[in-house]
């Protein structure tokens, strides 16, 4: 099961029925999922950032933090680029 809350809840972790964590990254920021990490695998759970925004933030840093941390990730939305300008939304 994945614990629901925004972010990672510290009194969740012990939670038995819980194996999955998850927070938000709006803006990035390694220093949180740095730490956000090291709560989950200290509890023996599964991390993974469920959505982070690309135009705040430094996109590289944080997509080397998520790989040399092997936490999962996951694309919240990608937009392609509209024929005539800007992009096709959902």
């Amino acid at each position: 099961f994945l614990d629901g809350t925004y972010g990672v809840n510290p009194e969740a972790l012990p939670l038995p029925e819980v194996d999955l964590y998850s927070d938000h990254f709006y803006p990035m920021d390694v220093d949180r999922l740095q730490l956000d990490v090291s709560r989950v695998n200290q509890a023996d759970k599964v991390f993974f950032a469920g959505e982070f925004g690309w135009t705040q933030g430094n996109l590289t840093a944080f997509l080397a933090a998520l790989e040399e941390l092997q936490a999962h990730n996951c694309y919240w939305s990608l937009f392609p680029h509209a024929d005539s300008y800007g992009f096709v939304q959902h």
